[in-house]
C-alpha cells in the first residue's frame, strides 16, 4: 500500500488546495472547495475519509485515471449495513465509480467494486435518501446514508457521466474486483484471469463453521465477528446442557441436542455463506 507523502502531510484539505495540478491520481480542485461555511464542512469529512483511503484507492486507480470525488455511505445492501456493519467509500473517477468496503473501524478492507459510467442505465435518489443505480445488464445498486449534499452531487455526476460515456463499451453491470490484482471480475469465477489466483469456496467455508461456528469467518479475515459468533454458540450450548440443574431452567431441553446444533452451527453456517457470497476472497486468505 502506497500512501502519497503530500496526502500524509497535508493537516487540512486547504493544503491539498495549495498544489497546483494536484497529486498522482487526484484533481483537489475538482475534490475539496473553499467556500461557505457548508462547503468547508463538507470538504473537512472529504478529507478525513481521503487520509483513510489514499493507499488503497493508489493501488486501485488505472495509469492516467484522476479522481474527482468522493464520499461515504453506510453500504451497499441491508446485509452490508445491519449484519455485516461495512461502510462504503464511494469514489467518482473520470471513466467509472469505485466502491471501496470499509471494515467497522471505517479502515479499508479488500472488498471493492466498481461500475463503468458506460454501464450506467439510471440514477436517482430514492424517497428513503438512497442513491439508485441500475446498470443495463439489469444489476441495481443503493448506496445507503450519504448526506443530502453529497447525494444531490452524486446522482447528478453519475448522470452525466452516463450520459457523456453513452454507447462506450464496458462491461454491462457492476463488477467485483480482484483483492490481489484489483482487476474487475464479472459473475463469481473460480480464479482470476490476470492474475490466476484462486478464490475461496463458499461451500467450504459454511462447512467450516458448521463444524465450529465462526471458523469459516474467521478464516478469511473477519476475525472480530467469528469470536462473536463462537461466543454466542459456547454461550447456548453452555444453557443447554447446563442450565436446567444450575439455574433451574428445565424449558431448555424440551428440544433435543440435534435441534440445538441444526439452530446454532446451521444457522452461523448459512451466516458464513452469505458473507463469503458478498464478495471473492482469495483461497489463501487463512
Amino acid at each position: 500500500m502506497s500512501i502519497s507523502s503530500v496526502v500524509r502531510r497535508a493537516s487540512r484539505f486547504q493544503d491539498l488546495l495549495a498544489i497546483p495540478g494536484g497529486d498522482g491520481p487526484y484533481v483537489f480542485t475538482r475534490m475539496f472547495r473553499e467556500g461557505n461555511g457548508r462547503e468547508r464542512r463538507r470538504s473537512r469529512r472529504h478529507f478525513k475519509l481521503l487520509k483513510r483511503v489514499d493507499g488503497t484507492l493508489r493501488e486501485l486507480v488505472q495509469p492516467n485515471e484522476k479522481v474527482v470525488f468522493l464520499t461515504r455511505a453506510w453500504g451497499l445492501s441491508f446485509w452490508e449495513q445491519w449484519v455485516l456493519g461495512w461502510r462504503r467509500a464511494v469514489v467518482l473517477t473520470d471513466c467509472r465509480a469505485i466502491f471501496l468496503q470499509l471494515d467497522a473501524g471505517r479502515r479499508p478492507a479488500f472488498l471493492h467494486r466498481q461500475v463503468a459510467y458506460g454501464a450506467i442505465a439510471t440514477a436517482s435518489g430514492g424517497r428513503r435518501g438512497e442513491v439508485q443505480v441500475g446498470t443495463r445488464g439489469g444489476d441495481k445498486l443503493k448506496l445507503r446514508g450519504i448526506r443530502r449534499v453529497d447525494r444531490v452531487a452524486v446522482v447528478e455526476r453519475l448522470r452525466n457521466a452516463a450520459k457523456a460515456n453513452r454507447g462506450a463499451q464496458a462491461a454491462l453491470e457492476t463488477e467485483t474486483l480482484c483483492p490481489y490484482c484489483h482487476k474487475g471480475l464479472s459473475g463469481r469465477p473460480r480464479s482470476c484471469p490476470s492474475c490466476l489466483k484462486d478464490f475461496r469456496k463458499g461451500w467450504l467455508s459454511a462447512l467450516s463453521s458448521l463444524l465450529i461456528p465462526g471458523l469459516g469467518d474467521y478464516r478469511v479475515g473477519y476475525r472480530a465477528f467469528a469470536v462473536l459468533e463462537l461466543l454466542t454458540a459456547v454461550a447456548i450450548w453452555a444453557a443447554y446442557l447446563v442450565g436446567p440443574g444450575v439455574w433451574g431452567m428445565p424449558g431448555l431441553h424440551v428440544l433435543g441436542p440435534e435441534w440445538v446444533f441444526t439452530a446454532v452451527h446451521g444457522g452461523d453456517a448459512v451466516l458464513t455463506w452469505r458473507v463469503v457470497r458478498s464478495g471473492i476472497f482469495l483461497s489463501g486468505m487463512a
